[in-house]
This record gives C-alpha cells, structure tokens and sequence, in this order.
C-alpha cells in the first residue's frame, strides 16, 4: 500500500490536488483548508490512504501523519466512509475530533454530509476504544465529567440508536452513576446482548 507521495503539484480541483511524481499525475483528495494552502508548481509531501474498490482506487491525503491515523481509525467504523472521514477531518482539526469523542459530542459529526445522528452515536461509541491507540488520548482520560445530566444524556443515546425510553431506563438500570455518558451506554448495551 502507499503511504505517502512526495511530488509537484500540477493542478489543484475543488476537492483534490493532482501529484505529478515521475510523469504521472496522482488524484489525491484532500480537506480544504489543506487544498487552500497548496500552490500549483511548488514541491510538496502527502501522507497517503490508499482506498481500493473494485472499480476503482482512490488517494486520500493528510498534511501530518497524525491526521492520517485519525482518518483510517474512522473509515474503520461502519457506515463511515473515506468521503465522510475526509469531511469530520474538515470541520474540526484532530484535537478537536478528539475532544468531541472524549466528550461525547455528536454534533460535530452531524455536521458532516451524510452523517445522521444513529452513525455519529455508533462512531462515538466505537471511536471511544480505538481512540485509546491515538496520541494525547491519556491526557483526558484520567478527568472524568461530572455525573450530572449524564443519565438523560446516556438514555437519549440509546434512544438515537433505536431503543424506546423505557427499554433504554430499563437498560441503563444497576449502570454505575459515575460513568461518562459512553461509558453508560457502552455498558448498558453490553449488559442487553
């Protein structure tokens, strides 16, 4: 696999940056604001995925490598996409994608096209484990949000993943209150299966 292309720019597209490296021109998608801050004719480096289809094989590309890392850990979550992991990559940098995790917030994904409130919960339960593997992850770790308004939170959390108010109260019964929001559901819906 490819993972990082280092070449002259030859054409900048609404969405993409075409690499012209040993006389091929290599589409890579890109974040805007990355694409804003490329010049045609200058000599850059990308941190690369490599996306295979069977029809076809697309480049994403990330100005650091951390971006990537990020990138691939949520394209790994189902019904997230390489389209809808370069848009959460374009509405908030990896700091902030981070801290929403952390958090709990789901706005920031639903702000993203094609990503409806089920996939921006099932992302943040699911990202809250791959997220440990992620650098600066331990620095929120050990800080735990007040417990307070978590329940409701935690019950509008399995509502949105389809549960009914009472199954969800039902569910998050004997649930330690000083869990985070996700770490209640997480439990809840471990206790269900």
């Amino acid at each position: 696999m490819i993972s990082y292309l280092s070449g002259k720019v030859k054409f900048l597209g609404g969405n993409y940056v075409v690499l012209l490296i040993g006389g091929i021109g290599y589409k890579v998608f890109v974040c805007a604001n990355f694409l804003e801050a490329m010049k045609e004719n200058a000599e850059i480096g990308i941190y690369v995925h490599q996306h295979i289809r069977e029809n076809a094989q697309e480049f994403y590309g990330f100005e650091t490598r951390e971006e990537l890392d990020l990138f691939e850990k949520l394209i790994s979550i189902s019904g997230i996409g390489p389209k809808s992991g370069i848009g959460i990559l374009a509405v908030a940098d990896v700091a902030e994608i981070k801290r929403a995790i952390i958090d709990g917030n789901s706005s920031l994904f639903t702000k993203v096209s094609g990503i409806g409130s089920k996939t921006a919960e099932r992302l943040l339960l699911e990202m809250r484990d791959k997220i440990d593997d992620l650098p600066s992850y331990s620095e929120y770790k050990t800080r735990k949000p007040s417990a307070i308004g978590t329940s409701a939170d935690a019950i509008d959390a399995l509502k949105n993943l389809g549960y009914s108010e009472s199954e969800a109260r039902d569910m998050l019964r004997g649930v330690d209150a000083g869990l985070t929001v996700a770490e209640k559901v997480r439990q809840a819906l471990s206790t269900k299966h």
